[in-house]
Protein backbone atom coordinates (compact mmCIF):
# COMPACT_ATOMS: atom_id res chain seq x y z
CA UNK A 1 0.00 0.00 0.00
CA UNK A 2 1.32 3.67 -0.85
CA UNK A 3 1.71 6.71 0.83
CA UNK A 4 -1.83 7.97 -0.81
CA UNK A 5 -3.48 4.73 -0.05
CA UNK A 6 -2.51 5.09 3.94
CA UNK A 7 -3.75 8.98 4.37
CA UNK A 8 -6.74 8.44 1.85
CA UNK A 9 -7.32 5.29 5.23
CA UNK A 10 -6.39 7.53 7.78
CA UNK A 11 -8.54 10.62 6.36
CA UNK A 12 -11.83 8.71 6.10
CA UNK A 13 -10.85 7.01 9.30
CA UNK A 14 -11.09 10.38 10.86
CA UNK A 15 -13.77 11.82 9.42
CA UNK A 16 -16.40 8.51 9.80
CA UNK A 17 -15.02 8.78 13.97
CA UNK A 18 -15.90 12.36 14.13
CA UNK A 19 -13.75 13.35 17.27
CA UNK A 20 -10.06 13.23 17.41
CA UNK A 21 -8.28 10.02 17.19
CA UNK A 22 -4.41 9.16 18.31
CA UNK A 23 -2.07 7.24 16.53
CA UNK A 24 -2.54 4.17 18.24
CA UNK A 25 -6.24 3.98 18.01
CA UNK A 26 -5.85 4.23 14.10
CA UNK A 27 -2.72 2.10 13.93
CA UNK A 28 -5.33 -0.86 15.12
CA UNK A 29 -8.33 -0.03 13.53
CA UNK A 30 -6.82 0.20 10.09
CA UNK A 31 -3.69 -2.38 10.78
CA UNK A 32 -1.07 -0.27 10.00
CA UNK A 33 1.78 0.04 12.03
CA UNK A 34 1.85 3.19 14.35
CA UNK A 35 5.08 4.14 12.92
CA UNK A 36 3.85 4.50 9.43
CA UNK A 37 0.66 6.10 10.50
CA UNK A 38 2.93 8.73 12.38
CA UNK A 39 4.32 9.34 9.18
CA UNK A 40 1.05 10.02 7.55
CA UNK A 41 -0.03 12.23 10.02
CA UNK A 42 2.91 14.32 10.12
CA UNK A 43 2.52 14.87 6.47
CA UNK A 44 -1.47 15.71 6.94
CA UNK A 45 -0.34 17.82 9.84
CA UNK A 46 2.48 19.51 7.45
CA UNK A 47 0.04 20.61 4.74
CA UNK A 48 -3.08 21.44 7.42
CA UNK A 49 -5.28 18.80 7.12
CA UNK A 50 -5.09 17.81 10.38
CA UNK A 51 -4.17 19.43 13.45
CA UNK A 52 -2.35 17.88 16.39
CA UNK A 53 -4.15 18.70 19.43
CA UNK A 54 -2.44 19.17 23.44
CA UNK A 55 -3.17 15.59 24.45
CA UNK A 56 -1.39 14.24 21.33
CA UNK A 57 -4.85 13.20 19.45
CA UNK A 58 -5.24 14.22 15.83
CA UNK A 59 -8.45 16.16 14.47
CA UNK A 60 -9.57 17.00 10.98
CA UNK A 61 -8.05 20.58 10.42
CA UNK A 62 -10.57 24.26 9.23
CA UNK A 63 -8.01 24.19 5.76
CA UNK A 64 -9.49 20.44 5.23
CA UNK A 65 -13.54 21.45 5.91
CA UNK A 66 -12.99 24.62 3.83
CA UNK A 67 -11.51 22.39 0.73
CA UNK A 68 -14.15 20.14 1.17
CA UNK A 69 -16.88 22.80 1.03
CA UNK A 70 -15.30 24.51 -1.81
CA UNK A 71 -16.04 20.92 -3.59
CA UNK A 72 -19.35 20.75 -2.34
CA UNK A 73 -20.41 24.20 -3.83
CA UNK A 74 -18.64 23.63 -7.31
CA UNK A 75 -21.45 20.52 -7.57
CA UNK A 76 -24.56 20.90 -9.48
CA UNK A 77 -26.86 19.88 -7.31
CA UNK A 78 -29.66 19.82 -10.77
CA UNK A 79 -27.63 17.29 -12.07
CA UNK A 80 -26.97 15.34 -8.72
CA UNK A 81 -30.25 14.97 -7.90
CA UNK A 82 -31.65 14.08 -11.20
CA UNK A 83 -30.60 10.60 -10.96
CA UNK A 84 -32.80 10.26 -6.89
CA UNK A 85 -35.57 12.57 -8.38
CA UNK A 86 -35.79 9.72 -10.85
CA UNK A 87 -36.08 6.95 -8.58
CA UNK A 88 -38.09 8.56 -6.57
CA UNK A 89 -40.43 9.00 -9.36
CA UNK A 90 -40.49 5.76 -10.63
CA UNK A 91 -41.31 4.06 -7.17
CA UNK A 92 -44.64 6.55 -6.96
CA UNK A 93 -45.03 6.99 -10.24
CA UNK A 94 -45.51 10.86 -9.24
CA UNK A 95 -43.61 13.75 -10.05
CA UNK A 96 -40.68 13.95 -7.79
CA UNK A 97 -39.49 17.89 -7.73
CA UNK A 98 -35.74 19.48 -5.69
CA UNK A 99 -36.75 22.91 -4.42
CA UNK A 100 -34.92 25.55 -2.55
CA UNK A 101 -35.81 27.87 -0.05
CA UNK A 102 -35.32 31.77 -1.40
CA UNK A 103 -36.32 34.69 1.12
CA UNK A 104 -39.98 33.85 2.04
CA UNK A 105 -40.43 31.71 -1.31
CA UNK A 106 -39.54 28.43 -2.70
CA UNK A 107 -38.58 27.39 -6.13
CA UNK A 108 -38.36 24.23 -7.61
CA UNK A 109 -35.05 23.95 -9.70
CA UNK A 110 -35.26 20.30 -11.16
CA UNK A 111 -38.28 17.25 -11.46
CA UNK A 112 -38.59 14.27 -13.07
CA UNK A 113 -42.28 14.13 -14.23
CA UNK A 114 -44.50 11.80 -13.71
CA UNK A 115 -45.94 9.67 -16.83
CA UNK A 116 -49.86 9.55 -15.41
CA UNK A 117 -52.45 11.53 -17.44
CA UNK A 118 -53.54 13.19 -14.43
CA UNK A 119 -50.54 14.39 -12.37
CA UNK A 120 -48.82 17.43 -11.02
CA UNK A 121 -46.58 19.81 -12.79
CA UNK A 122 -44.08 22.04 -11.19
CA UNK A 123 -43.31 25.09 -13.25
CA UNK A 124 -39.58 25.16 -12.92
CA UNK A 125 -38.28 28.23 -11.97
CA UNK A 126 -41.51 29.73 -10.37
CA UNK A 127 -41.44 31.19 -7.04
CA UNK A 128 -44.18 29.76 -4.53
CA UNK A 129 -44.67 31.58 -0.87
CA UNK A 130 -43.09 29.29 1.63
CA UNK A 131 -46.76 28.68 3.50
CA UNK A 132 -49.09 27.80 0.33
CA UNK A 133 -47.65 24.50 -0.91
CA UNK A 134 -46.16 21.11 0.66
CA UNK A 135 -42.61 21.37 -0.02
CA UNK A 136 -42.55 24.86 1.22
CA UNK A 137 -43.95 23.72 4.37
CA UNK A 138 -41.42 21.26 4.45
CA UNK A 139 -38.61 23.87 4.37
CA UNK A 140 -40.77 26.25 6.50
CA UNK A 141 -41.24 23.36 9.25
CA UNK A 142 -37.51 22.99 9.40
CA UNK A 143 -36.05 26.28 9.86
CA UNK A 144 -35.33 27.78 13.19
CA UNK A 145 -37.56 29.32 15.47
CA UNK A 146 -36.63 33.04 14.47
CA UNK A 147 -36.34 32.27 10.80
CA UNK A 148 -40.02 30.59 11.43
CA UNK A 149 -41.49 34.01 12.97
CA UNK A 150 -39.26 36.12 10.42
CA UNK A 151 -41.77 34.14 7.37
CA UNK A 152 -45.21 33.96 9.53
CA UNK A 153 -44.79 38.29 10.19
CA UNK A 154 -44.55 38.25 6.42
CA UNK A 155 -47.33 36.25 6.03
CA UNK A 156 -48.89 38.17 8.22
CA UNK A 157 -48.12 41.72 6.87
CA UNK A 158 -49.90 40.34 3.32
CA UNK A 159 -52.77 38.98 5.55
CA UNK A 160 -54.66 36.07 5.34
CA UNK A 161 -53.57 33.91 2.58
CA UNK A 162 -56.71 31.89 0.78
CA UNK A 163 -55.25 28.79 -1.09
CA UNK A 164 -56.67 27.64 -4.46
CA UNK A 165 -58.92 25.23 -2.38
CA UNK A 166 -60.93 27.62 -0.39
CA UNK A 167 -58.72 27.26 2.74
CA UNK A 168 -57.69 30.30 4.81
CA UNK A 169 -54.27 30.23 6.02
CA UNK A 170 -53.34 32.01 9.60
CA UNK A 171 -50.28 32.52 11.25
CA UNK A 172 -51.87 30.52 13.85
CA UNK A 173 -53.25 27.25 11.24
CA UNK A 174 -49.87 27.26 10.06
CA UNK A 175 -47.89 27.15 13.43
CA UNK A 176 -50.32 24.22 14.31
CA UNK A 177 -49.48 22.27 10.87
CA UNK A 178 -45.54 23.07 10.94
CA UNK A 179 -45.87 21.40 14.59
CA UNK A 180 -47.53 18.32 13.32
CA UNK A 181 -44.96 18.17 10.36
CA UNK A 182 -42.13 18.45 12.53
Amino acid sequence: MDKAERMALVLEHMVSKGVPCGVTEISKQLKISKSSIGRVLTALENIRWVDQLPDSKYAISDKLLELSLALISGLDIRKVSLPFLDELNIKTKETAALTVRADFDDICIEQSQSHNPVRHVVTMGKRLPLWTGSTGKVILANLDSNEIDEVLNNLEKAGNLVLASGQVTTTESLRTELSKSR
